[in-house]
């Protein structure tokens, strides 16, 4: 008796265990939309279930049983085996006492006959994807967000090409029960033709997608894939991150104690130097953490994110090494883990090296090594590549059109002896020019900004750099509310022109997140605008996407703007451009861009000497890189070349006021 009562309780409670609850996160019931159910009972006995139906916003809508026979099933419209529904939208928890159901929801467009199936949902979870979503013209992506929990859910979206880059992002909450539908378009404004979408939150979610084929013919549904790794937490007890973590690419490394953190510059791993220490919380950083120990730091006064990995140790702080056989080989190691483009260059880097390793000896001089390991830099034609030490400094890539043109005239006079000079003289030279278009120019922020009216319909507005707003570049908090005060004088003053020239042909470049808010003055809603990612090793750290985002408390200029550009604009003048580029209400004039978008990561060799390099590739909203190539413009027109030099003209600035008298 004993052993049957032991063997009944166990079997009681296995069967009490093995219940399990079925989910439909959206069914439709109207004359155009259908939804259907199977369900197969294995067991050779009846199963009852009960249904529960809610209505989108989470009230119970009714509830009720249903038997299904053993070794057989149901089938059919939901309307027909659960008339009770009440409800022509909603979501649905079929519980089964057995475990041992299994079922499948067909979805029908009535006026066509399309229909697509899939399982009735047994899994919820807290980080999911949706590997296909198509938004390709002829099909369109709906998406079902159910909260089946009887808690708040927080949740995040996030769209994405098929390479990773985050295509947008939305993050909203639902009520315990609540659901919600729609179509991918109204969730997100850039809508990549084949998509992914991962979502994550802090309740299990039931998720699923409905894509719709040309004139309703094809209709296909899927459910969200459970991913297997919890979605990350952000971490607010900085004592969890204390110790070492190395960053993914850029050639730093970091501790982490008492809620502070130090970064350190590293070349290979074998040594680190001290760069900065700040508390975390005063500089502001966000730190995410997720199941794998990938930390992700966000720096909200740049707008930046970067990824670090846990390591054991910290290692011995550098020395000085002044030999010319480890600084070779430093330098090859700094390019091959660092450098992004050996991809799109016509230069064979590895045979260049074994060529030049036959050059280098203990008793090479440093001039020599200086020159081979120039020798070796300069076919990549990197803008922000060079090597600098304190003798001797190479020259960053190759000069854009208006120097190679100025270097022309330069060749061809006689007055000016000193190429400093006289490249210094057109630049007084245009701006000699620009008064008799722009007469009264107003100055602000240490030059930064030049502005002034070309007529009663047009204002003009050149922007010489995006740094140096302040007396302190380097502090860039102090940067940042420079250029907010400098952006509010200049708009009061030209905010209420129809028509705004927008002058970036000198902007040799600066701080992207100081481009990022001065385009925000022109931001009427968010849009894409590029996204950027940095070689690791043998491969690249996520993408990272960035948006041009109105301004959080200014108006944004809703004139036609004609925006210039030249072959000096570069770097941070150039993701300005890749984020005024997505309005609609601007025209590009000018030359291409410089082709230097990267950052410029600087590596420290063993003798002291430092070396630049481009790290980052950067690609626009359509997928355009423009490394080396620069951004092209609309309209294409020479920048200030010798004959409006020798004219007194300006033939960009005249075709841009042309422009807007069309």
């Amino acid at each position: 008796m004993k052993w049957f009562a032991l063997i009944t309780a166990l079997f009681f409670f296995s069967a009490q265990a093995a219940e399990k609850t079925l989910t439909c996160p959206h069914y439709s019931l109207s004359p155009v939309w259908d939804t259907q159910v199977a369900l197969y009972n294995p067991q050779r006995h009846d199963v009852p279930i009960t249904i529960t139906a809610y209505s989108a916003d989470g009230a119970p809508a009714v509830s009720g049983e249903l038997m299904v026979p053993a070794e057989g099933g149901l089938d059919g419209s939901l309307k027909a085996l659960f008339p009770e529904t009440g409800t022509q939208s909603g979501w649905l928890e079929i519980v089964d006492p057995s475990g041992s159901l299994e079922g499948n929801l067909n979805y029908v467009f009535a006026l066509t006959g399309a229909t697509s199936t899939v399982p009735l949902q047994e899994q919820r979870g807290r980080h999911l994807v949706l590997p296909l979503l198509e938004n390709d013209g002829l099909w369109q992506s709906g998406l079902a967000v159910t909260n089946p929990n009887a808690e708040n859910a927080t949740i995040k979206m996030t769209l994405k090409f098929e390479d990773g880059r985050p295509a947008g992002v939305t993050e909203f909450a639902l009520a315990p029960g609540q659901k919600q539908v729609g179509m991918l378009t109204e969730a997100f404004d850039t809508l990549p033709a084949r998509a992914q979408l991962v979502i994550e939150a802090d309740q299990p979610l039931a998720v699923l997608s409905i894509g719709v084929g040309p004139a309703f013919l094809q209709i296909k549904a899927q459910n969200a894939e459970v991913l297997a790794n919890a979605p990350e937490r952000r971490v607010t007890d900085y004592s969890e991150l204390n110790g070492i973590w190395e960053r993914l690419g850029y050639g730093a490394l970091m501790e982490i104690f008492d809620e502070q953190f130090v970064l350190f510059t590293t070349l290979d791993g074998i040594c680190a130097d001290p760069e900065v220490q700040f508390p975390i919380d005063a500089v502001g950083l966000e730190l995410y953490l997720d199941a794998n120990e990938l930390l992700r730091v966000e720096v909200p006064i740049t707008a930046e994110t970067y990824y670090f990995k846990r390591m054991d140790a910290l290692p011995d702080q550098c020395e000085q090494d002044n030999d010319p056989v480890r600084n070779f080989e430093a330098f090859v190691t700094a390019f091959e883990t660092n450098f992004a483009f050996f991809d799109a260059l016509d230069y064979d880097w590895e045979a260049a090296v074994a060529e030049a390793r036959t050059l280098i000896s203990a008793d090479t001089s440093d001039q020599e090594l200086f020159d081979i390991l120039s020798a070796l830099q300069d076919p990549t034609d990197d803008g922000h590549g060079n090597l600098e030490s304190a003798f001797d400094e190479s020259e960053p890539g190759e000069p854009g059109p208006y120097l190679l043109d100025v270097l022309a005239h330069f060749e061809d006079q006689d007055d000016v002896d000193d190429w400093d000079e006289f490249l210094v003289n057109q630049r007084i030279r245009f701006n000699q020019v620009l008064a008799q278009y722009v007469p009264g120019i107003k100055t602000l922020a240490n030059n930064r900004f030049l502005w002034g009216e070309i007529d009663g319909n047009t204002a003009y507005l050149q922007i010489t750099a995006t740094y140096g707003f302040s007396d302190d570049p380097e502090d860039l908090f102090g940067e940042a509310a420079a250029l907010e005060e400098a952006l509010d004088r200049v708009f009061a003053d030209i905010g209420a022109y129809p028509v705004l020239i927008l002058d970036n042909r000198w902007n040799p470049g600066g701080y992207d997140f100081l481009a990022q808010r001065i385009a925000s003055r022109f931001a009427d809603r968010e849009r894409l605008a590029y996204s950027e990612k940095g070689r690791y090793r043998d491969s690249f750290t996520p993408w990272r996407s960035h948006w041009i985002t109105p301004h959080p408390s200014r108006p944004a200029y809703e004139g036609q703007v004609v925006y210039l550009t030249s072959s000096n604009t570069g770097s941070g003048a150039e993701i300005m451009t890749m984020l005024l580029r997505t309005l609609p209400n601007l025209t590009h004039i000018g030359e291409r861009t410089a082709g230097a978008l990267s950052d410029s990561l600087g590596v420290s060799l063993p003798n002291g000497w430092q070396l630049n390099l481009s790290n980052e590739i950067y690609l626009d909203a359509a997928g355009e890189w423009f490394e080396f190539r620069g951004i092209p413009p609309e309209i294409a027109v020479p920048h200030f070349n010798r004959a409006d030099r020798e004219a007194g003209r300006d033939s960009i600035l005249e075709t841009a006021i042309q422009f807007t008298k069309q």
